[in-house]
């Protein structure tokens, strides 16, 4: 049986940021899946995460005359997506050490702020036929607000179309039909 809980968006706080951390520890296969994995940390951490944190890694796209990435940004790569040289034990430490030092205490801030505000769920007792929450159910919104998913949604969809877009501008440059 499910869990359940009386606070349901104390109790999909967890899980939502569980998964951003995997994610992260795995590494991203492109680009784009690191811009997309960084939005969605700004939204599934209810805004809990530093600007400054956003501002040192939108740094890191810009490419230089060598590499397409910053050296920080090639540690979030897998090895297939990287331009730079980097060792892939240094580069899991290092997404090891963002993880403990930015997600972990992230989500120690966002779970305070959404337990100010989190209601309670008032369901019928066990008996009944009305399920309550169910804390491992993947339809439900983004921390039980709808206005968050539609947010997270569109800007993903912004995300993907920008970085069709610029893949397809780079392709053509590097094959000389922009110049």
């Amino acid at each position: 049986m499910a869990s359940r809980s009386r606070r349901p968006a104390e109790a999909q706080l967890p899980g939502t940021i569980q998964t951003l951390r995997h994610d992260l520890l795995d590494g991203f296969s492109t680009r784009a899946a690191a811009v997309c994995w960084f939005q969605q940390l700004c939204v599934r951490t209810l805004g809990e995460v530093s600007c400054d944190r956003y501002r040192q890694f939108a740094v890191e796209f810009r490419s230089d005359s060598r590499y397409d990435e910053g050296s920080k940004l090639a540690c979030f790569l897998t090895p297939a997506a990287r331009t730079r040289p980097i060792d892939d034990d240094a580069a899991q430490n290092f997404r090891e050490h963002w993880a403990a030092n930015v997600i972990t205490p992230t989500q120690t801030r966002a779970f305070r702020s959404i337990r100010q505000q989190a209601t309670e769920y008032v369901g019928e007792d066990e008996e009944s036929d009305d399920p309550g929450y169910d804390a491992d159910s993947d339809e439900q919104s983004l921390a039980l607000r709808p206005a968050l998913e539609e947010l997270n949604d569109a800007q993903i969809t912004v995300v993907k179309q920008h970085s069709v877009a610029a893949s397809t501008t780079a392709r053509q440059s590097s094959i000389g039909v922009i110049s």
